[in-house]
């Protein structure tokens, strides 16, 4: 087990343990308001928030951790915790959740090292249902450079200039996502898959995700139109 997990465990042993402390606590300020003992009760009352704030961030924490490690397992196959993103862009997103969105994460040492050289489970994900909508289409993980009738769908993750001329793509950090993208998509030793719609004989929603060993990266792509 990986030592994010044992913390995690850790942290939720001590949220649970909390709550009764707080109760304890709450019982005390109680207390001491009906006795009219102001300064115990301020002194009870302060403890009890910072107790309450503690529980809410270790809660907050634990569950966001919990959330991307599991969510990392339904892509990759393997439970790990990606913390927070290195590089990102969200467009604009429509009422019907059209929109554009890269995310670029640092792989940990030990994600690293499995999938320099990952097993046989791995080439059966990403397992649906992970967000997916029923009629997708899903490509397992692949290793190496994308082939040539593979192309439609790098357009529509990369956003091909001349087929996407929105408006921000002229901008600084969109721009140098994409290229990170790109660099590491064409190592050859890059795993990619992606889970796409087809409508009107084009593609019309993909997740695309590319995992780089070399580069120590994980690019979560979605492109909705």
């Amino acid at each position: 087990m990986e030592i994010i997990f044992i913390i995690l465990i850790c942290l939720g042993i001590l949220f649970i343990l909390a709550i009764p402390a707080f109760g304890l606590w709450l019982f005390f300020a109680y207390r001491s308001y009906k006795r009219g003992t102001l300064k115990r009760f301020l002194v009870c009352t302060s403890i009890i928030a910072v107790i309450l704030g503690i529980q809410v961030y270790m809660g907050y924490f634990w569950l966001s951790a919990f959330y991307d490690a599991h969510t990392t397992q339904q892509i990759t196959g393997k439970w790990f915790y990606t913390g927070r993103a290195i590089g990102e862009f969200h467009s604009p997103r429509s009422f019907t959740g059209d929109g554009y969105s890269i995310m670029i994460y640092t792989l940990p040492e030990s994600a690293v090292r499995h999938f320099a050289n990952p097993d046989e489970d791995f080439r059966n994900h990403p397992c649906p249902p992970w967000g997916f909508p029923e009629d997708c289409c899903v490509v397992k993980w692949k290793t190496g450079i994308p082939e040539t009738d593979e192309q439609k769908f790098l357009d529509h993750a990369l956003l091909h200039p001349q087929r996407y001329l929105y408006s921000f793509l002229k901008g600084k950090k969109i721009s140098e996502l994409l290229l990170t993208a790109k660099n590491s998509l064409y190592k050859g030793t890059t795993h990619y898959s992606y889970v796409y719609r087809i409508y009107d004989d084009d593609v019309s929603d993909i997740h695309f995700f590319i995992i780089d060993p070399v580069g120590k990266l994980l690019i979560i792509i979605n492109h909705s139109t």
